[in-house]
């Protein structure tokens, strides 16, 4: 019997030997893990500079910066601002990310005080260069006037080879939130959002879809390479024809759904209509046009509005307007450059903040007829 108890005290202790060992590998690769969240180092492609807005969440900073390349993870910059509390002292105004950083850098570089906080600007996705010269004047930084003169800079035209008949650089006002220092000029504000705007398309480039699905695409006659904005990692070229396309088509997307679930549908209504030469009657285009002239509209008889015509009203012309009708921001942008693959040639406005999609015209007369039925319930 006591041979039997010295076995199993043996055999005990080998099996205490075997969980403290298999704890400390469970810890050893714990802090290895650890120490890679917080110390590995990652090469940011572009410069970035990220406006953080006063009190802004942690969570949508680090989701912000996830997206802009700075972090692999998001939960990986969370946690490295958690530890020491420093997710309590991060810093509203611009910061600037470049070269090569870790994520405890990265957190380092937004609790730093920025060399002027300035003035915090958030410009919403859908405004047009008035809406937001307006923005930026009530907020202090410039005047609505002085925003329109450098919009419509023949040299910030001329960057991005925007065609004459569009409306300045309408379009190509990225919108997001920027931290403006005292004495910012307009031209400096247009440039920050032309900048912007070259940064997000070269991020969104890889998403096109070059296939039938796509009319711009399908339809882009230029030679690969020929006036090339961005170039694909695939060396295919986007020309500055179809990424003025792209731009217009986002802007009525972005004006026609503000769910970002629809995008992708009502891209593809779209889409499918160019594809078959029928006119795009987005209500939206036929207002801006009106905008755009200089005249002013009370909100009133929609419908005869539809039937004036105008270069932007596309009830009245094929294809697409001369130009963006808005800036659009980067969900409508991709959505455009890769849109979902339907049947869908028109959807209607629910009531309820989303749209009925339907793929033939019998279909959505019902759709139509149900919606309004249910209004006058």
């Amino acid at each position: 019997m006591r041979t039997a108890v010295v076995r199993a005290g043996k055999a005990r202790g080998s099996i205490a030997l075997v969980a403290l060992g298999a704890i400390a590998a469970v810890a050893a690769a714990a802090g290895a893990w650890l120490t890679f969240v917080l110390f590995a180092p990652l090469s940011i492609k572009t410069p970035v500079e990220l406006a953080v807005g006063p009190g802004e969440p942690t969570q949508k900073i680090a989701y912000r910066l996830e997206q802009e390349g700075v972090v692999r993870s998001r939960y990986a910059l969370m946690l490295a601002a958690r530890l020491g509390e420093r997710d309590r002292m991060i810093r509203h105004g611009q910061h600037a990310f470049a070269g090569t950083m870790t994520p405890s850098q990265v957190v380092d570089e937004l609790v730093r005080r920025p060399p002027q906080a300035g003035i915090v600007v958030t410009i919403p996705e859908g405004l047009t260069f008035a809406e937001i010269g307006a923005l930026l004047e009530d907020a202090g930084v410039v005047s609505a006037e002085q925003y329109k003169a450098a919009a419509c800079d023949p040299a910030f035209r001329e960057r991005l080879d925007v065609p004459p008949e569009a409306n300045c650089v309408e379009g190509y006002l990225f919108p997001d939130t920027y931290a403006f220092t005292p004495g910012t000029t307009a031209a400096q504000v247009v440039d920050r959002q032309l900048s912007r705007f070259e940064q997000v398309m070269a991020r969104l480039l890889p998403l096109v879809t070059p296939d039938e699905s796509n009319a711009l695409v399908a339809v882009d006659p230029s030679p690969s390479g020929a006036e090339s904005w961005v170039v694909h990692p695939s060396g295919a070229a986007m020309g500055k024809r179809l990424l003025h396309e792209t731009v217009t088509l986002a802007s009525i997307v972005e004006k026609e759904t503000s769910l970002e679930s629809e995008r992708t549908l009502v891209s593809s209504v779209f889409h499918n209509r160019l594809n078959r030469g029928m006119r795009l009657q987005a209500d939206p285009t036929a207002i801006y046009g009106v905008h755009a002239s200089g005249e002013v509209w009370d909100g009133k008889r929609l419908h005869e509005l539809l039937r004036k015509p105008n270069p932007y009203n596309t009830y009245t012309s094929d294809g697409l307007p001369p130009g963006p009708i808005c800036n659009p921001g980067s969900g409508a942008l991709a959505a455009v450059l890769a849109p979902e693959q339907t049947e869908f040639l028109y959807f209607v406005a629910t009531g309820e903040g989303g749209h009925s999609f339907s793929a033939t015209l019998a279909e959505h007369n019902k759709a139509v007829a149900r919606l309004r039925a249910r209004a006058g319930s």
